[in-house]
């Protein structure tokens, strides 16, 4: 996910409704993921439980993809 920041600053806004610069997430669990910005850290909420590994990736893949077709639409959410 770090490898991408405009697709982690998407997920932000449209998940977290926040927008961050030089995002670089840095922790994961079952109900989302806290991404560092330049001064702060800040949450964003998973869209539906992440028990393992699997679902994780599956769940970000799923939030990228909804924040880039937001982002096409003109919408951000």
């Amino acid at each position: 996910m770090n490898a991408d920041q405009d697709d982690l600053r998407r997920i932000t806004v449209r998940f977290a409704g926040t927008r961050v610069e030089k995002p670089v997430m840095v922790g994961i669990d079952p109900s989302g993921f806290d991404v560092r910005g330049q001064f702060d850290v800040f949450r964003v909420p998973a869209p539906e439980p992440m028990p393992d590994a699997g679902t994780a990736e599956r769940v970000l893949e799923d939030m990228r993809n909804t924040s880039r077709a937001g982002e096409e639409s003109g919408s951000p959410g």
